[in-house]
């Protein structure tokens, strides 16, 4: 650190002279100038640079530069902390002395630079492009500014040099409320950009048929106009051999992307392997994601979240559209253990995963799925489409548990023998009344065999309920439960209750006591803030509106009346 003074007038009239002695003292001075950068760089990372810059003041991280001459000599002089560029036009004040400034201080670092045009400006792109040769990543969002709203992609397409050697990854986005001029009339070449290998195109693409979209690790299109046909993807496909991750989504278009004519032979498209793709997210119709899943093959490994348009109702059963019976999913479903099912308002969500590894994500989306109803012919196809799997967990968020009869919920257990751990409830904690029962469910879990006496589900140890409120019936119907399955040698080991609770009217005490001689006991609640809280026993209905008719058609089923005598904790007794 140089050791020269510099003086200032101070506001009482005496002069403050400041040398870099006392600062040379610090600890911090006499470290490595490398290990001081990367104290540095520590700095950005808690200020969300360069991934999540605050919006109000993005580079206040930079402040460091200004604590000494030997820090900001320092800094100055490390070309990393300066190769990060990220630039918005809409959040930054309008100068762009910083952004040059940057440029010239990361001399020698590869760039990742990142601008939003809200107002097309030609001289900061042309100042960017003269580092080409160091730009190893760059996105460009091209919007309309209050007073440049004829700004033409092109314009800003044409500033690209002819050649960019080193860059890797390439993003062009178009907001959505922006698209009039999205027919491309520039195309770039494989030969421009030797090195990409992510490729982000929103709103804008280039020509389908162009050499760009080859030898690709990483490929996004979303919010397209014209997608391409299903025969250009998989020529697409075919020249990437190598993705890793491939992302299809929200087409602007009612038609999809154009299916092959099926009805000729020879226009069928051959299988397409990715054997490196470690996630797909994909959304169109019923018609092309059933074409493209079943003309693709990943490994089971590979996270998939699909989103299945539905077309008008009554044309298919929307259970049996989710189904991953296609062949990009076949290697997973072999492995599958947790299997989830989720009715939601106009909306179906199937998740199913190899314990807490990759996992297939799907669901529907549309106005045309109005209270979907699990029928026996759509719970035998969603059987018979994980029979392979080796199913030990099942998920079952259902408002209208009570349609799943005692004889399919056997038909489960039967399929699965391995199954330890049942979750039913309804969808929403809220959701009670004459749609809510367990009842089938209780009596299936009590049912036996008629050949054997045995009782279903024999490697079942966990059951979980949500949303339940525990009167005597109730209380009664479960402590029932646990005591028949642990007479007949298929013992239960845990209860567990998600938002449920108990009516005053049952002795709570006594009640889990009488449980925990059979079952270990869990209770959740859950609250949009804190999410899960654990507690220790359920909590008490203070006061019983709506949400107490949750049991009325529970204590209605045959197997659940029970006879009441004498209790020493109040009336009908917990038999």
């Amino acid at each position: 650190m140089s050791h020269s003074s510099a003086t200032a007038p101070s506001a009482l009239g005496y002069e403050i002279q400041a040398t870099g002695n006392v600062n040379s003292q610090a600890a911090i001075d006499r470290l490595p100038p490398e290990l001081l950068v990367s104290i540095f760089q520590w700095v950005q990372w808690l200020y969300g640079w360069p991934h999540y810059p605050s919006f109000s003041r993005p580079r206040e991280w930079s402040l460091f530069t200004w604590v000494s001459r030997h820090w900001r000599s320092v800094a100055l002089s490390a070309p990393i902390l300066w190769a990060s560029i990220i630039h918005c036009h809409r959040n930054t004040e309008a100068k762009e002395d910083w952004l040059f400034a940057f440029l010239e201080r990361a001399s020698g670092a590869m760039l990742e630079i990142r601008i939003d045009f809200w107002e097309y400006s030609e001289a900061t792109l042309r100042a960017i492009m003269m580092h080409a040769n160091a730009i190893r990543s760059l996105a460009l969002e091209v919007s309309p500014g209050p007073y440049s709203s004829t700004t033409n992609v092109d314009e800003v397409l044409r500033c690209f040099p002819s050649i960019m050697p080193v860059l890797e990854q390439l993003e062009l986005s178009i907001p959505r409320d922006w698209r009039w001029n999205t027919t491309p009339e520039i195309s770039f070449t494989r030969q421009q950009f030797p090195n990409l290998r992510r490729l982000r195109l929103w709103g804008y693409n280039f020509p389908w048929t162009s050499d760009l979209y080859t030898s690709l690790r990483s490929l996004s299109l979303a919010h397209i106009r014209e997608p391409p046909t299903v025969t250009q993807l998989f020529q697409i496909l075919q020249a990437c051999p190598e993705l890793e991750f491939l992302q299809l989504q929200r087409f602007d278009t009612d038609d999809d992307m154009e299916l092959p004519d099926v009805s000729r032979p020879e226009a069928d498209i051959p299988v397409s392997t990715l054997p490196k793709l470690s996630k797909l997210l994909f959304q169109g119709s019923l018609q092309t994601v059933s074409y493209v899943s079943d003309r693709l093959l990943v490994p089971s490994t590979c996270f998939k979240d699909v989103q299945i348009t539905i077309p008008a109702a009554g044309q298919v059963d929307p259970i049996t559209a989710i189904l991953p019976r296609q062949r990009a999913f076949k290697p997973q479903i072999t492995e599958t253990s947790y299997l989830s099912l989720t009715f939601d308002d106009q909306a179906l969500y199937l998740s199913f995963r190899k314990g807490r590894d990759a996992e297939a994500y799907f669901s529907i989306y549309g106005g045309f799925i109005h209270d979907p109803i699990m029928t026996p012919a759509a719970w035998t196809a969603l059987l018979d489409t994980f029979d392979a799997a080796p199913l030990t967990e099942f998920h079952l968020r259902y408002t209208s548990l009570s349609v799943i009869s005692p004889r399919m919920w056997h038909q489960l257990f039967a399929r699965f023998p391995l199954l330890d751990h049942i979750a039913a409830g309804p969808t929403f904690s809220h959701h009670g009344g004459p749609m809510h029962t367990y009842g089938p469910l209780l009596e299936a879990l009590q049912a036996q065999k008629e050949r054997s006496g045995d009782l279903h589900g024999p490697r079942l140890r966990t059951f979980e309920m949500g949303a339940i409120t525990v009167n005597e019936d109730v209380a009664n119907a479960l402590l029932s439960l646990v005591r028949t399955r642990a007479s007949k040698g298929a013992p239960l080991q845990e209860l567990v209750f998600r938002n449920s609770a108990c009516e005053r009217e049952v002795d709570r005490d006594a009640f889990v006591s009488k449980l925990t001689e059979y079952v270990k006991l869990k209770v959740y609640d859950s609250s949009c803030c804190s999410g899960y809280r654990d507690h220790d026993t359920l909590p008490c209905v203070a006061i019983i509106s709506s949400f107490a008719r949750v049991v009325s058609q529970l204590t209605s089923h045959p197997c659940l009346q029970l006879r009441a005598r004498a209790s020493p904790f109040g009336t009908p007794a917990l038999a």
